[in-house]
């Protein structure tokens, strides 16, 4: 195997694929290179990269080889192993036209490369799956000795404990901390704001499940109570799973308003905040409880704290907490169910591909909430929108709210009617959808 050649800023690369072994040694192979040959081939299918000489990059072969197949948590040959590969494959290029070495750049190389794949229009949501993937390897290659380049850099932040989850919290005093990394572009920095409609809600809904209490549907409900939830509070996905089952028995409604104050901890940038839960989303909540959560934990001795579960008839962890991951699964699901799709662009082995994709994602749900209360304030006269729209979706700095949403007011207010604006009232106070 050759090592790669300095990177004079002219090489380029190719992604190639392992092949099958043949079944018997060449003539005048001896049984012991045959032996150590197949001890060290790599996997049919296994992707790794080749420069313009045809030589093996080395450091990224040795990266997938270790990443993959000396990791029994990822399929050896599969989609992960190529995104790796196609990831690192799109960073080597780069640096051959940038005239870089892999081993000598820089914090600020990565970070003139996340900036251009946002500047091209490239969404965050890859950007940041890119990023997470180049300092990664650059991580292994410090650890394995083959570059001493330190182009990340961490932030700690401290991570409030929530008691009411976890039952031995007692057993562990002390702080707990959360490493991120600097160069990764935050979640809200340039991605577009979609906002449902109402026939959209309502047909997402529907796909999702039947409301709690529904007779001659037998779906489970949950994912529409959590659809629900996020439609109603501006609530993120990790959010709403990692509500507890005591935070929800002990929602009081409002004397005035007859909404339910919940205090929640477990936030994106670990910044508490305080959301109102609806009279109708409140009683979904506590019906589920009694019906279809009590059914999904009935016999499996589960004591999970977590307020949404795994369903009865679900094929793994039968009564435990479900997770983001599952709801925002069920959710796309339910929107192509529902045939509401749009043409993306997406990178392809051969350039860009147009496909059809889903037209929303679970986050859209915050986006609605977002964009259709900061309307509702504005007909209730408030002086300061933006204000209290920044406490209610948790955002630390009021810059991070308006630049994310002021676009999409603007642009959207011709569509954000009274129809929206009207269904969104009648969540919030109370009414059913």
């Amino acid at each position: 195997m050759a090592a790669e050649r300095p990177n004079n800023g002219m090489s380029s690369y190719e992604i190639r694929i392992s092949r099958l072994l043949p079944r018997a040694p060449a003539i005048g192979m001896t049984d012991a290179e045959w032996t150590a040959i197949r001890e060290h081939a790599l996997p049919e299918g296994f992707r790794y990269v080749v420069d313009d000489a045809e030589e093996v990059v080395e450091p990224i072969l040795l990266y997938l080889f270790d990443k993959c197949v000396g990791n029994a948590k990822i399929q050896s040959v599969g989609n992960t192993q190529l995104t790796y590969c196609k990831d690192l494959y799109e960073w080597f290029s780069y640096m051959a036209v940038a005239g870089l070495r892999w081993d000598t750049v820089s914090t600020e190389d990565v970070e003139t490369y996340r900036d251009r794949l946002l500047g091209f229009g490239r969404s965050i949501a890859t950007v940041r799956k890119r990023l997470i993937v180049i300092l990664d390897f650059y991580k292994w290659a410090e650890k394995a000795g083959l570059s001493i380049c330190q182009v990340d850099e961490r932030e700690v932040r401290k991570i409030p404990r929530e008691n009411s989850r976890d039952m031995l919290a007692h057993t562990n005093p002390g702080e707990r901390h959360a490493e991120s990394s600097r160069l990764l572009p935050k979640d809200q920095q340039t991605d577009n704001v979609d906002a449902l409609s109402v026939d959209d809600i309502r047909v997402v809904s529907e796909h999702l499940g039947p409301s709690p209490g529904s007779l001659g549907d037998p779906r489970p409900s949950r994912d529409r109570i959590i659809m629900h939830l996020a439609l109603a509070t501006g609530m993120r996905v990790h959010e709403c799973v990692a509500l507890t089952l005591r935070q929800a028995q002990g929602l009081i409604p409002n004397a005035t308003y007859g909404n339910s104050p919940l205090r929640i901890t477990v936030t994106k940038g670990l910044n508490p905040r305080t959301v109102m839960i609806p009279p109708q989303v409140r009683a979904d909540i506590l019906t589920y409880i009694d019906t279809e959560r009590a059914m999904a934990i009935r016999g499996t001795g589960s004591k999970t704290t977590a307020l949404f579960v795994n369903a009865a008839n679900g094929n793994r962890n039968r009564g435990g907490p479900v997770t983001a991951h599952t709801v925002e699964r069920n959710f796309h699901k339910a929107v192509l169910a529902a045939g509401l799709t749009r043409i993306g662009v997406v990178a392809g082995p051969n350039g860009a591909e147009y496909l059809e994709v889903a037209k929303y994602s679970f986050h859209d749900l915050r986006h609605t909430f977002a964009v259709a209360y900061y309307q509702e304030l504005v007909r209730q006269g408030r002086s300061e929108p933006w204000v209290t729209l920044k406490n209610l979706l948790g955002h630390k700095h009021l810059s991070t709210t308006i630049n994310t949403y002021l676009r999409s007011v603007s642009s959207r207010e011709a569509e954000m009617t009274d129809a929206i604006t009207n269904f969104m009232r009648a969540i919030w106070n109370g009414q059913t959808t």
